[in-house]
């Protein structure tokens, strides 16, 4: 049997003797003399004593982490501290130097320092090579950071400088398009929507075996695909109701039953999917967050007369990358016709601007001198303001107030309507955003409020 003052720490099947006691495991060393678990067994692995680990004997004496002798050519120094006060090199990067293994005499900025090894990728674009992306980056005037995410994605660096089209969003590893429901469309009703074969469009519930709690969604894919994207995505911390049970409750604890796939098209299957929340009641007893269907937490978009399902979507049907997209759309001001290429965009920022008889070489330097936020020229100018107009030269029109008019009904304007049927306002605002007619954006929540 191995006595206290012979072993380091506990291995599997060692037994501690201390005082002339048995101990079976660690653990039951530590509730005999009130110590912590982690703090005997670190204690033990950085090299005390069992006595000293349970506080049988004095702690050994700390070692001064500078109390070492660094020879140089300037001469002999008996710790890190000495050194830096004759130096003038602070402890601490002293200390660094060293442990990435450079000389002395280096660490203390006697010799020249050791070259920096360059991390940097070069990358060949039509024939010419550069050593790093942010060199191919400024040599077509785009955004490094954007250019690096696109080779990241598997663009070439052709692709990458938009020298060549982009590749298509669903490809295989060799680059070419591959086939995916998302690509298959029809029009039905002035609204594009995806399209698919008999059995393609189906309602699931995900339940979780712990609590019974439910998770109801649509998919047009292969369900255990979908139910891996819910495991995935709770793996990378999404912070939807749903996803933080996943991950409280452990993904294995859910599993994926499908209910129907008897829709013909997406629309059928948003209004089944909306019912069987309904029926379920999921949003207040499970796990979904919006009611489903048209409703649902996807915003439809409208460009030419045609409502897109999503921004997605609508991107995919132009051919413009979805992230572009919704970047040109949501933050930059876009409209959905210049978002998706069909109309030019005007460049306000690179023309000259002439207001009052006086020229300015850009709308930024003209924003400047009339004291108005750049931004806030440029929202007024997407809104379709007039320069004067957005520089606070000329006042600007002023906006008929729209009339709603809803079974046979006038209101003033959307507040109205809204109280009439005890919402609120932005709710209701809302709801029409994102592109539901006034029945659509109306009858679900009036539903809700006479329950």
């Amino acid at each position: 049997m191995l006595r206290v003052n012979e072993i380091g720490y506990m291995n599997k099947g060692t037994r501690l003797v201390i005082e002339g006691q048995v101990f079976a495991t660690i653990r039951q060393a530590c509730l005999a003399y009130g110590v912590v678990e982690g703090t005997a067994a670190r204690r033990m692995r950085t090299g005390w004593s069992v006595r000293q680990a349970f506080g049988l004997d004095p702690k050994p004496k700390r070692k001064a982490h500078n109390a070492i002798t660094l020879a140089s050519a300037n001469g002999i120094y008996r710790s890190i501290r000495a050194a830096s006060a004759a130096t003038g090199v602070e402890e601490k990067t002293i200390q660094i130097r060293l442990s990435r293994g450079w000389t002395v005499d280096q660490a203390l900025e006697i010799d020249s320092l050791p070259k920096r090894e360059t991390t940097r990728t070069k990358v060949s674009c039509e024939g010419v090579h550069y050593k790093s992306v942010s060199a191919l980056a400024r040599a077509f005037d785009l955004n490094e950071i954007g250019v690096r995410k696109r080779l990241y994605r598997g663009w070439s660096p052709e692709q990458a400088v938009d020298l060549e089209p982009p590749p298509p969003r669903f490809r295989d590893r060799e680059g070419n398009k591959r086939n995916h429901p998302w690509l298959a469309t029809r029009k039905i009703n002035d609204r594009l929507v995806n399209d698919g074969p008999a059995g393609s469009f189906k309602l699931y519930v995900i339940k979780n075996s712990t609590n019974s709690k439910e998770y109801v969604g649509i998919t047009t894919g292969d369900l255990k695909a979908r139910l891996r994207g819910h495991r995935r995505a709770a793996r990378t911390r999404e912070t939807s109701k749903f996803y933080r049970a996943m991950r409280k409750h452990g993904v294995k604890n859910f599993e994926i039953v499908l209910l129907r796939d008897d829709a013909t098209n997406i629309i059928e299957l948003e209004e089944q999917e909306y019912q069987e929340i309904e029926k379920r009641n999921s949003r207040k007893k499970g796990y979904n967050e919006a009611p489903g269907g048209s409703y649902s937490t996807s915003k439809p978009i409208k460009i030419e007369g045609i409502e897109y399902p999503s921004y997605a979507a609508a991107a995919d049907h132009y051919g413009v990358q979805p992230g572009t997209f919704n970047l040109r759309v949501s933050r930059l001001g876009w409209s959905p016709e210049e978002a998706a290429g069909l109309r030019p965009r005007r460049a306000y920022g690179r023309h000259q601007i002439k207001i009052n008889g006086k020229v300015y070489k850009s709308l930024k330097s003209a924003a400047e001198d009339q004291g108005i936020a750049y931004k806030t020229v440029f929202k007024r100018l997407s809104d379709g303001w007039s320069v004067e107009q957005a520089l606070g030269v000329k006042p600007p029109k002023r906006l008929a107030r729209k009339i709603y008019e809803f079974k046979g009904k006038k209101y003033q304007s959307q507040r109205e309507l809204a109280a009439a049927f005890g919402l609120k306002a932005a709710t209701l605002c809302q709801r029409l955003a994102r592109g539901a007619t006034l029945e659509e954006a109306l009858q679900p929540l009036s539903r809700r409020s006479q329950k």
